[in-house]
Parts: C-alpha cells; sequence; structure tokens
C-alpha cells in the first residue's frame, strides 16, 4: 500500500479490493475504515487519471460499506458523506438505487440539517431525471439552514432556469443577480 501511494501508481487497485473484501471479518473497525477510505483514495485517483470505471468502483465500495455499515460513525452518517454517496450513484446512473438509499438510510442523519439533506439528495436524483420544474418546487419548499447547502440549492435553481430555456430566462437573471448578492453579503462565504 505505501509503494502505491509513495509512487502514485493505482494499477494493484483489484487485488487490494478483493483481499479487503476476502478478509473483511479479520480486520478491527478502525482497520475496515482506513482500509474502506484508502480504496476511496484509490478510485478518486484514478478517476483524476480519467481510469474506465473509476467511479463505478467507488460506487461498489459505497455498497460495501453500507451493506457492512462501515459508513456509519457512532450510529449515523454524515451530510456530506450521505450527499457523496448520492451524486456517485447518481453519476453511474444508479438513481433508483439512491432514491432507496434515501428511503432506508435517512434515518441515520443526525441533527438540524436533516431535512435540508434529504431535500437535496432527493433534488439529485429528480435532476438527474432531467424534472426541473419539480426540483424548482422541492427547493422553494424549504428553507435551508446550513449555508452551504444553501449555495448549492441556489446553484440548482440556476441550473433548471437555465435548462427550462426561454421561458425561464428573466428568472435566470434575477437569480442570478440575487445569487451575487447573496454571496457578497454572506460572512461565512467570504
Amino acid at each position: 500500500l505505501n509503494n502505491s501511494i509513495k509512487n502514485k501508481n493505482y494499477e494493484n487497485f483489484q487485488e487490494i479490493k478483493n483481499d479487503f473484501i476476502d478478509n473483511l471479518e479479520q480486520y478491527d473497525d478502525y482497520e475496515k475504515y482506513d482500509l474502506l477510505n484508502f480504496l476511496n483514495y484509490y478510485c478518486y485517483q484514478n478517476y483524476s487519471l480519467q481510469k474506465p470505471n473509476a467511479l463505478k468502483e467507488l460506487f461498489e465500495l459505497n455498497k460495501l460499506s453500507i451493506k457492512h455499515q462501515l459508513f456509519l460513525t457512532d450510529g449515523y452518517v454524515t451530510g456530506n458523506e450521505f450527499i457523496s454517496i448520492i451524486n456517485i450513484a447518481c453519476t453511474v446512473q444508479e438513481v433508483e438505487w439512491a432514491d432507496n438509499f434515501i428511503d432506508s438510510y435517512a434515518i441515520y442523519l443526525k441533527g438540524e440539517n436533516r431535512n435540508d439533506i434529504v431535500n437535496l439528495a432527493q433534488v439529485k436524483t429528480a435532476m438527474i431525471r432531467e424534472q426541473y420544474e419539480e426540483v424548482l418546487i422541492r427547493l422553494n419548499s424549504v428553507n435551508f439552514i446550513d449555508v452551504f447547502f444553501s449555495i448549492r440549492a441556489k446553484a440548482i435553481q440556476l441550473q433548471c432556469y437555465y435548462e427550462l430555456g426561454e421561458d425561464y430566462f428573466d428568472l435566470f437573471l434575477n437569480h442570478i443577480n440575487s445569487f451575487n448578492i447573496y454571496l457578497t453579503r454572506k460572512k461565512e462565504i467570504a
């Protein structure tokens, strides 16, 4: 493993992944977590090197992590991890799987941002299905607590207005202006 990282050679990913899966029960929780993170790192590196199937491999690792509940920390999943799982599933066109994940694992989200995270995840699957008007309705009915979730939502609104075309052009321009003002006024962002 160390040589792979040091030499930036990720060719032996399959070998390491198969060894990890075959011997999963021999590792303690910390080792599983570390090895899974290492395999995720491998996938991201292979993706950045434009290796075919890198994101599909990452999706498969996410499924393995979920199957063995390795993605949970103290019984919960972080909002960023939840959204990342959905983004990867949608990118590899596993939208139905993503919907099932949202329905099954939203209960593991902790805190006041739970509804925001679930809504963003559902918005992502609707975007993949090109259901732009549904996305706009969902986004308009939510008051995002976290400023960074709010930024994502506003960016998605822009994308929807753009995709919906000429009838939404004025809304698109108005939203650009209001988004610009929002970004300059929020101290957390500046």
